[in-house]
């Protein structure tokens, strides 16, 4: 099942949600890292889901924060 959240414009499942809820908290209390993998083939979305993710996690976040090559 898939629940709406913060926009209109995107969905997220609730274990997703606990995920990364969970990563959110223990990077803003526990002073932790993470790094999120994100693989598949090319044109399958992983660069929608990445920033979707960050969008989810920062809402700060914006294209301005995304780099697309080494030189960025």
């Amino acid at each position: 099942m898939m629940m709406p959240l913060i926009k209109n414009d995107y969905y997220i499942s609730a274990e997703i949600k606990q995920q990364l809820d969970k990563s959110k908290e223990i990077v803003i209390n526990a002073d932790q890292d993470r790094i999120f993998i994100i693989t598949g083939r090319e044109g399958s979305g992983k660069s929608w889901l990445a920033m979707q993710i960050a969008a989810y996690l920062d809402p700060t976040f914006c294209l301005d924060d995304v780099c697309f090559d080494a030189d960025s």
